[in-house]
């Protein structure tokens, strides 16, 4: 019994723009099915497989196709004949599919197994031979020597026989473990199918949820644009409000430091005036004070010409 190795990848590798008979990066999915008499189905690809490799250890026939209920009705629940595409033994075949595709193979053996060009060259050769009598004595009597030879052979067999019966018992014991060792490993190939389609039931499930976490995170990061786009007009209007402002307060300092300018040269002015006035005030408090000098000076010469007259009186 064969087995075909199935190998799930995302994508086909590719070298500078150009599309390479390998799978990309790490397998997404590992599959292995039976090669039997009967057609049997791989497990569905996963959903994100779009390229497959495909190797066989012997020769077979294999056909790719959809679920059923999934896609045209030709290409549902495919099952695989002799007649599909035949693959050698060890050889190794890269498609692309889509995904939830599945495939399916069977055993491709010939019908006539020991027939072959050699067999038929064979026959050729012994018409020519049987035309020509020189070559049919000669061939004649290599055919005594060889069923001479057989008769031997015959014998030889014959032990050999004895040989074999007892082997054969042997072969049977081990052909019944064979047998045994073959149903354990349908069990596990069953649980590793089981397991595969739970895995895949959950790997869905990630898919969807993944998918309403993306569609809830656009959501949200649309609302939050669609505020800061708000945010940002009001933030410009409020800086033209400010500007504006600013502009008013600036044209408002303006006239005050006019003002002030002008009130300051007043200022200087009266400054300068009071500094004048006090000057002359300060000449007319010294002339005052040299006048009453001047005065006092006066009255006492007066009061000693009183006396003076008073004396001599």
């Amino acid at each position: 019994m064969g087995i075909l190795y199935i190998t799930e990848y995302q994508t086909a590798a590719s070298d500078q723009g150009r599309a390479l008979p390998l799978g990309h990066g790490y397998p997404l999915a590992n599959q292995i099915v039976s090669i039997g008499g009967g057609s049997l189905q791989s497990v569905p690809f996963t959903s994100r497989t779009h390229f497959i490799r495909l190797h066989s250890d012997s020769i077979c026939s294999i056909l790719v196709g959809t679920q059923v209920g999934v896609g045209p009705p030709a290409a549902q629940n495919p099952v695989a004949t002799t007649q599909c595409g035949r693959m050698a033994a060890s050889q190794t075949e890269y498609m692309g599919v889509d995904p939830g595709m599945l495939v399916a193979v069977i055993a491709n053996i010939p019908l006539a197994p020991n027939t072959s060009p050699a067999d038929a060259s064979g026959a050729f050769a012994i018409l020519a031979i049987l035309g020509d009598d020189n070559k049919f004595k000669k061939r004649l009597q290599e055919l005594k020597d060889q069923a001479a030879e057989i008769d031997k052979m015959i014998d030889n067999s014959r032990k050999m026989e004895i040989e074999s019966k007892n082997r054969l018992k042997e072969a049977d014991k081990r052909h019944e473990e064979v047998e045994k060792r073959e149903a354990n490993l349908k069990g596990r190939e069953d649980s590793l199918g089981q397991g595969r389609r739970e895995t895949l039931a959950l790997q869905e499930q990630l898919n969807a949820r993944q998918a309403k976490f993306d569609a809830d995170m656009e959501a949200r990061g649309k609302v939050k644009e669609a505020g800061l786009i708000k945010w940002s007009q009001e933030l410009t209007e409020k800086e033209k409000a400010v500007t504006s402002a600013l502009r008013s307060l600036e044209d408002e300092k303006k006239k005050f430091d006019a003002r002030v300018a002008a009130e300051e040269h007043k200022l200087s002015s009266y400054s300068r005036d009071i500094s004048t006035r006090e000057e002359h005030l300060k000449q007319g408090l010294a002339d005052l004070a040299k006048a009453r000098d001047e005065f006092d000076a006066k009255v006492k010469k007066l009061d000693e010409l009183r006396r003076s007259i008073s004396n001599a009186a």
